[in-house]
């Protein structure tokens, strides 16, 4: 989350959500497609605040997972 940008994606970068906080209506519309490069930086701040990578675990579960916003079958766990 930055102060224009909110983006929620599962940690193999599938199921992108990615809001404009600055409209009118932020949550309204999905802009991920039209921001691809918006995307990729904020996804790469993200594996850089992971140390670098994903754990594997989290990969592997992402993968079997749908592409949804919300919780994670691992945050439910808990």
């Amino acid at each position: 989350i930055t102060k224009k940008w909110w983006l929620n994606t599962k940690v193999n970068g599938k199921g992108v959500f990615l809001y404009d906080l600055t409209a009118e209506k932020p949550f309204e519309i999905n802009v991920a497609d039209s921001n691809s490069d918006v995307v990729k930086e904020l996804f790469n701040l993200a594996v850089e605040d992971a140390g670098g990578e994903f754990p594997s675990f989290l990969l592997e579960m992402a993968e079997n997972e749908e592409d949804a916003p919300g919780c994670s079958e691992l945050a439910a766990r808990q």
